[in-house]
């Protein structure tokens, strides 16, 4: 992956959010409960409090745009029939984390979101 597609993979918050809560887990996580997290980090509310349209509306864009340029630039592993995501291990997430490094808006601070354990 060259440095021009890791910055358009960094460009967008929905992305940034998947990347920065798979960091933090060891398990897959569910579509679903990804999505859930997504629509309250991007409208900054506790994840209880996300509207079921909200969620919905996450979930559209992460199955139709942005899991696919994840999984297509070898940074996540989207296992469809049980419906969950992995991050990747290798070249791909150390570029884009090392892209990543260089940015004000990384890791997404502005947003609420998990505890960061170093990588």
């Amino acid at each position: 992956m060259n440095r021009t597609e890791t910055v358009h993979i960094l460009a967008s918050a929905d992305r940034q959010i998947i990347l920065d809560e798979l960091l933090v887990r060891e398990d897959p996580i569910p579509i679903e409960a990804l999505s859930r997290i997504v629509a309250s980090r991007r409208h900054k509310l506790p994840p209880a409090n996300v509207t079921e349209t909200r969620v919905e509306q996450a979930q559209s864009r992460l199955v139709h745009k942005h899991l696919p340029e994840l999984a297509d630039s070898a940074t996540i592993d989207i296992d469809w029939s049980s419906e969950t995501v992995t991050l990747c291990e290798g070249d791909s997430l150390q570029q884009l984390l090392e892209t990543a490094a260089e940015l004000d808006t990384w890791p997404p601070t502005d947003l609420q979101g998990p505890t960061h354990r170093q990588r």
